[in-house]
């Protein structure tokens, strides 16, 4: 398992570009590979769950023991709305269709999530 600091920067980087508004739109609908190489929604998913193993992390002693309950809460929440934005991509079939992914009440709830993750 990777250190609690490298997890840390990851979860709360790729918060700092969902928050950041029109981000996604230029990456994934203009195609701007200049931001990030997050250039579908599948691959955002890949990188926290992925890369980041953030399912097995957010069990993990290192997060339920060296995060306060406020940071555990907040990233817990963000994970939450990542795992329902996937599930309803892939039960929607729309990982091909940037442009519904971020129209969806789904997307916003994740922006709005990460914005509070933002604050840390």
């Amino acid at each position: 398992m990777i250190k609690l600091e490298v997890w840390i920067d990851g979860i709360y980087s790729t918060a700092e570009l969902i928050a950041e508004d029109g981000l996604f739109e230029r990456v994934w609908l203009e195609r701007d590979t200049s931001i990030t190489s997050i250039m579908e929604p599948d691959e955002l998913f890949e990188q926290i769950f992925d890369g980041l193993d953030a399912d097995a992390f957010e069990k993990s002693e290192q997060f339920k023991h060296q995060l306060d309950y406020f940071q555990q809460s907040k990233i817990s929440l963000f994970l939450q709305a990542l795992r329902e934005l996937e599930e309803f991509i892939k039960s929607q079939n729309l990982n091909d269709e940037p442009q519904k992914v971020l129209n969806s009440p789904l997307w916003l709830e994740l922006k709005r999530t990460a914005k509070k993750l933002k604050l840390h």
